[in-house]
């Protein structure tokens, strides 16, 4: 699942802190955390999305997210 750009660094956050990851190009895969300034992230391109399989390797997300109800 692939869901909009952020267009705040508030926004941004609440994506993550709901179950969103974003895009790393360079590991080639979606991380939840944040190596630069949301601030900076929001101003160029990015993707925020979720796969299966990061989700399940995060219990408490899956649990707590409703993203992870896509995956049951």
């Amino acid at each position: 699942m692939i869901s909009p750009s952020a267009e705040s660094a508030e926004r941004l956050h609440w994506t993550l802190k709901t179950g969103g990851f974003l895009w790393d190009a360079a590991a080639d895969r979606y991380v939840n955390s944040l190596n630069d300034d949301a601030e900076e992230i929001v101003l160029r391109p990015h993707i925020v999305g979720v796969r299966r399989k990061e989700l399940l390797e995060r219990p408490d997300l899956s649990a707590a997210s409703w993203v992870g109800r896509l995956f049951d």
